[in-house]
């Protein structure tokens, strides 16, 4: 029961974290960071597509922030388009090759 009730408690939050971001975004929608907090949350819902969506706003409105090219990475990762995460991956380390 506890692997079970885990992965809910993991998916009601990010639930909870998409709905708390999206008025967020509406309200700052050149609010960068916001676009990649509700990124993260999506591949917990199964929004694989929702969530490259999400990394590839923040990178249009912030180019150089590497935790949008890791998080699209991760999502391109999960979703077998290797060659995609390998050049997000690529590019975050670039940016950041300390974290």
């Amino acid at each position: 029961m506890r692997p079970r009730g885990a992965a809910t408690g993991a998916t009601q939050r990010c639930a909870q974290g998409v709905d708390d971001f999206t008025p967020l975004i509406a309200l700052l929608p050149q609010y960068a960071t916001a676009y990649v907090h509700r990124g993260h949350c999506r591949p917990q819902l199964l929004k694989f597509g929702d969530a490259v969506a999400d990394f590839t706003k923040a990178l249009t409105l912030d180019p150089g922030d590497p935790f949008a090219f890791n998080g699209r990475g991760e999502t391109y990762y999960v979703i077998g388009e290797y060659a995609l995460a390998i050049a997000d991956y690529t590019q975050a380390i670039a940016l950041a090759p300390e974290d």
